[in-house]
């Protein structure tokens, strides 16, 4: 960990002092984002320097006479009679005592925060206007529910007289049902039938309309539910003997993270589809952990995370890689543990089941179980015809990771002082020239910056480490390959790995605290903190000003109290 720190805080330096010569900056003034990149680099080279020295340095310390006045002042003061009531206060006892319902009281508490700050977010402060927003899933719902699969829209038949009508700009005069599957004369959507699903099932008892920003909403709220409980199921599996309290970095984390909160501006299909999915993969996270962890019910709780992980394919196709990278370490585990291997049977049974239903969902409508009808999208530049199917390329890898990962933050003197920066052609460094195929439309800011607490991720390498630690990193590095050889990265794409990128940080962090007196708590707080924070403020601007547009009375105020 001191080498990455080292690493970690001489790289920001470099960029911060470099920025004009290797074009990241466009002008040679010191704005407020370089001396923010130079201000986190210089606190990583000094927490390195602090773990590199911390041995002499206490040493020498614990030998001065000022050292043994403090201690002696210490130890009259937890033997005050103050010290020892508020010992036995019960919110203190939470954080200073290993204790699994401390751990799961904690776990409520800032889940409802969180569900609170969502809904605050989402109605842009109004708690009871919701905005409006699209209704895709809704309109398959429909088809589904009069036992069509294609949109009971009838595209206008201008469109089927075109020789390309996925060129956008053959169709200008046409008017198109955007990013709709077009095929033989019908519509059809390439997003998984999962949420319209679930849609169909909230019609029947209530047959209003489900617009995408439902979905997104409640998609959020269970992810931040279930993002604890995975936090919490870790704490209880492996680190139980650790102070309940050390559970509040990872879930401050996990809770308000950006990626996550990002979603909630714009809620709409895409986020939809996005929120889905993650959130099915999570699920069926814990329930592979419960089910490998637990002397009763293993067949039933493997049969529940296969079942969860085909739903997360049916939100979102490109899951079908991490969750096939977790498959291949469960094969393992089915290999040498025997006796897991009638529950991750049943757990392949009913992956596979989930998964036939997709292939014949596929076939029924394009005649090819691997068509999802991204061939047939009518979008933009970005359209598969339009780039001849290279929607995937080695090419797009090295802007994805400077966007996904390492593309600072816009740092603004007016509230909400951080902001994800706008792409333009002038926005990249002089070492990445995008290919002309690339598309960028959307803001982006990459994640090592708006969720810090990742850095604590290297750890799991330290002393013991979970075989599913391990697993989910084979998932998490499959997830993130695919969003790097994209055509595209936008901010809601991150959400594809942050959260198993997050829960393995989250086991690195418990593992640099099992030892007594370790600064690293301090550190996991502080990068706690800074996390939420960047997801708050992000959340509030979004990608189209969502808060300021929809309630800009509020936000004046907040602008005013917040000094910007």
């Amino acid at each position: 960990m001191t080498w990455l720190a080292w690493f970690t805080g001489t790289g920001f330096i470099a960029l911060a002092i470099l920025a004009y010569q290797l074009g990241i900056d466009h002008t040679p003034d010191w704005g407020t984002s370089r001396w923010a990149m130079l201000a986190f680099g210089v606190v990583f080279v000094l927490l390195g320097t602090g773990l590199r020295w911390k041995q002499p340095f206490s040493a020498w310390i614990a030998s001065t006479s000022m050292s043994r006045q403090w201690h002696s002042f210490l130890g009259h003061i937890k033997r005050s009679s103050i010290f020892q009531r508020i010992s036995g206060f019960q919110i203190v006892r939470w954080f200073t005592q290993p204790s699994i319902p401390s751990a799961i009281t904690i776990t409520v508490i800032i889940v409802l925060l969180g569900w609170i700050t969502a809904w605050w977010l989402v109605t842009a402060g109004h708690m009871m206007e919701f905005p409006t927003t699209s209704a895709y899933f809704d309109r398959l719902a429909d088809a589904f529910l009069h036992g069509q699969l294609s949109l009971l829209e009838t595209p206008d038949p201008r469109l089927a007289a075109l020789p390309n009508p996925y060129d956008y700009q053959s169709r200008i005069e046409i008017p198109v049902l955007w990013d709709a599957t077009y095929f033989q004369g019908k519509y059809f959507l390439y997003w998984g039938p999962v949420p319209s699903l679930i849609a169909c099932v909230v019609k029947w008892r209530h047959p209003a309309p489900v617009g995408d920003l439902s979905l997104t909403f409640a998609f959020v709220l269970v992810i931040m539910a279930v993002q604890a409980w995975v936090i919490t199921l870790g704490y209880r599996l492996w680190f139980s003997h650790l102070t309940a309290g050390l559970v509040l970095p990872p879930l401050i984390t996990a809770t308000f993270s950006a990626p996550l909160l990002w979603l909630l501006p714009r809620p709409s299909v895409y986020e939809a589809a996005i929120a889905g999915g993650q959130f099915f993969w999570l699920i069926g996270l814990a329930c592979t952990l419960k089910g490998l962890n637990t002397n009763s019910n293993k067949a039933a709780w493997l049969f529940a995370a296969g079942l969860a992980w085909a739903a997360a394919v049916g939100c979102r196709a490109t899951l079908a890689l991490p969750i096939g990278a977790v498959c291949a370490g469960l094969f393992v585990v089915f290999l040498l543990k025997p006796e897991t291997r009638r529950a991750l049977i049943t757990a392949a049974f009913a992956f596979s089941l989930g998964m036939s239903g997709l292939a014949w969902y596929n076939a029924a409508r394009f005649g090819s179980v691997f068509e999802t009808g991204y061939s047939y999208q009518l979008t933009g530049p970005a359209a598969f015809s339009i780039v001849d199917g290279q929607i995937y390329s080695t090419t797009y890898i090295l802007p994805n990771l400077y966007n996904n990962f390492f593309r600072p933050p816009q740092i603004d003197g007016e509230f909400p002082f951080i902001l994800a920066p706008w792409i333009t052609e002038s926005n990249w460094p002089f070492f990445i020239h995008p290919p002309k195929l690339y598309y960028y439309s959307e803001p982006i800011t990459g994640l090592l910056f708006i969720c810090s607490f990742i850095f604590f991720l290297p750890a799991i390498f330290r002393r013991r480490s979970c075989p599913e630690a391990l697993i989910l990193l084979a998932g998490a590095a499959a997830s993130i390959l695919a969003s790097l050889a994209f055509i595209a990265s936008f901010m809601r794409y991150l959400l594809d790995f942050s959260p198993a990128l997050i829960f393995l940080a989250t086991l690195g962090f418990w593992h640099t605290t099992e030892t007594p007196s370790n600064g690293w708590i301090t550190v996991g707080f502080i990068l706690a903190a800074s996390s939420a924070s960047f997801g708050i403020l992000l959340g509030l601007s979004g990608p189209t000003n969502n808060f300021l547009n929809n309630n800009p009375t509020l936000f004046q105020w907040l602008a005013q109290l917040m000094g910007g």
